[in-house]
């Protein structure tokens, strides 16, 4: 054997023991669907997913630019075979199944980004489950917004801290904007409670303004 070979396999070893079994599974389920338009025209999808096990359930708005391969007229038309996903950092979610009057159902299955997952270790998030990690795709956590996070002052974030942020869209501008206006080093559970409550820079101003701040 050469030492060329010899390097290789212990890289392969390496990376092996790096990447945790979760990130090499497929998570599967069914999901159901269907068009939405508000009276002002604006149109979304209405996404629910349930695992195979029968140990989850997630339901949300998406936005149709979201899911490559599939579009409203899709609603407005029989589908036999449709197929489309929903791509993101952590992984990607395929679906397949069909589409009569406006609504659609079917199968999918999800596979992890391996190298999401060693970039989420360096970050400090090693022990992820396959839920877990299946969540952070459907919540769009991405690398950078987890850097972004930590250089903001949030390097304490755990597990259940992070997905409270994605879930609760606590985003780095509301942070930023919050900041600048004078509300620094906010803590997390408070940041959480903000945007549970509706609180938004604008809300801030306009209170400040009719207090004559």
């Amino acid at each position: 054997m050469s030492k060329t070979t010899l390097r290789i396999l212990i890289a392969l070893v390496a990376l092996a023991i790096v990447v945790p079994a979760w990130a090499q599974a497929t998570v599967e389920g069914t999901w159901s669907t269907r068009a939405r338009e508000n009276d002002d025209g604006r149109r979304w999808i209405q996404l629910s997913m349930q695992l195979d096990d029968d140990t989850g359930n997630w339901g949300w708005t998406v936005d149709p630019e979201d899911l490559d391969g599939l579009d409203f007229g899709d609603f407005d038309a029989d589908v036999d075979d449709a197929r489309f996903a929903l791509v993101r950092e952590a992984g990607t979610v395929t679906f397949e199944g069909r589409i009569r009057d406006g609504r659609g159902a079917g199968t999918f299955a999800f596979t992890p980004n391996a190298q999401w997952a060693r970039d989420m270790q360096q970050l400090g998030f090693d022990d992820m489950s396959e839920r877990r990690v299946f969540q952070s795709a459907i919540h769009d956590i991405s690398t950078d917004y987890v850097r972004e996070l930590q250089a903001l002052g949030y390097d304490d974030l755990d597990q259940r801290d992070l997905f409270s942020f994605a879930i609760h869209r606590v985003t780095v501008d509301f942070i930023r904007q919050m900041n600048d206006l004078g509300y620094a080093d906010i803590a997390s559970r408070d940041l959480v409670t903000m945007r549970i409550h509706g609180v938004t820079p604008e809300w801030v101003r306009e209170v400040r303004a009719a207090m004559g701040g």
